[in-house]
């Protein structure tokens, strides 16, 4: 539609696209939402999940630059933490866990599975940019250090209903760590705390750290402590950090001053359509 002249906004794009619409004259908007993709870990279940050694096995089993490359355009970058540039409290001295397939290794052998073990990731497609392949490739990056990732997609209404509720019949799912609209890193924590109803993750040390990074005032001391909050969790590893989640859209050559806000918020009165 968009190429043909039909439509003049695309959202959803799918990174593939990218060159097909700019070479038709078409133009690609690329944004990073104030999130965090990740694969989260119900650690609530009985297993591997609960030893913090598999947790952090499994993050340096994943290759996120050649995901971001081959996947994603290359438009976006790596984390180890629940919170993207810009958001109040990332901490930009934590590195993203790094890719080592043999330190995994070693680590699921310290942890009681030399021979790895199989798990299910519950998930729903054409949610997430190039979604489907992600988890492919995970599922690839993972087997390489012996552990068996089985995927079961359903509907996004059924998979929406199943996170609303935490009810999940699997092991691990995809969901963001977002920070909008406060633009705050304990916005995203808060729904993979103990405070959420039906947690996955309940760190119970963490929460005073939680709290007071939410009330306290004097600044300096409050950025202090979400920057400790984002350490605890890349510590902890309750997901496989992933990327800071990108925006894809396509807009033909008719549109300008086309903006997303905040990664959430289009700014249509700024949208021009030239004749």
């Amino acid at each position: 539609s968009l190429l043909t002249g039909r439509q003049d906004i695309a959202m959803g794009l799918n990174p593939d696209a990218i060159e097909t619409v700019r070479a038709a004259g078409a133009k690609a908007y690329i944004s990073i939402e104030p999130a965090v993709f990740g694969i989260s870990f119900i650690t609530f279940k009985p297993g591997p999940w609960q030893d913090v050694r598999v947790r952090r096995a499994l993050n340096m089993a994943v290759d996120r630059q050649r995901i971001i490359d081959a996947l994603l355009a290359g438009a976006t970058v790596p984390t180890g933490q629940p919170a993207a540039h810009g958001v109040i409290g990332y901490d930009p001295d934590i590195e993203p866990y790094p890719y080592d397939p043999e330190a995994a290794k070693r680590l699921l052998a310290e942890a009681g599975y030399p021979d790895g073990f199989r798990f299910v990731l519950e998930c729903a497609t054409g949610i997430d940019p190039n979604d489907s392949s992600v988890y492919q490739q995970l599922q690839t990056d993972l087997a390489a250090v012996d552990v068996k990732m089985d995927i079961t997609t359903m509907p996004p209404t059924q998979f929406f209903n199943a996170l609303r509720l935490t009810d999940f019949t699997g092991d691990a799912f995809p969901v963001d760590w977002p920070s909008w609209p406060t633009m705050d890193v304990t916005r995203g924590v808060l729904a993979h705390s103990c405070e959420r109803i039906n947690p996955w993750y309940c760190d119970p040390g963490a929460m005073p750290l939680l709290v007071k990074a939410r009330t306290t005032w004097d600044p300096d001391e409050a950025l202090a402590l979400k920057r400790e909050l984002m350490r605890r969790y890349h510590d902890a590893a309750p997901a496989i950090f992933m990327y800071e989640t990108a925006n894809f859209v396509g807009l033909s050559e008719r549109v300008a001053g086309f903006d997303i806000v905040n990664g959430t918020h289009i700014s249509f009165e700024t949208v021009t359509l030239s004749p």
